[in-house]
């Protein structure tokens, strides 16, 4: 990914997060570990809806690509062939 998404809904920017960049894995791992439990449960919530954001964009990316093309066509020809069934 080249650039990060910016999922930040609280009052927190980016700017306020300068000086993270070095920050390592570990160092992340930790601070979840440390959290109460209702704002793990707000880091969950947050770190779900960050996940599916990246694996959408990922998705139309790959889509736009002509990545998932090869795929389409070879559903297509199923379909045409009566290979499917209704689920």
């Amino acid at each position: 990914m080249s650039q990060p998404i910016n999922t930040l809904t609280h009052s927190a920017t980016l700017a306020s997060f300068a000086t993270l960049s070095n920050i390592t894995v570990e160092a992340i791992e930790y601070a979840v570990a440390q959290l109460q439990p209702a704002d793990f449960a707000k880091f969950q919530q947050w770190f779900a809806n960050f996940e599916a954001t990246v694996w959408d964009a990922k998705i139309e990316a790959d889509a736009a690509a002509g990545k998932l093309d090869d795929f389409a066509a070879e559903a297509l020809a199923e379909y045409n062939a009566g290979k499917v069934r209704e689920i």
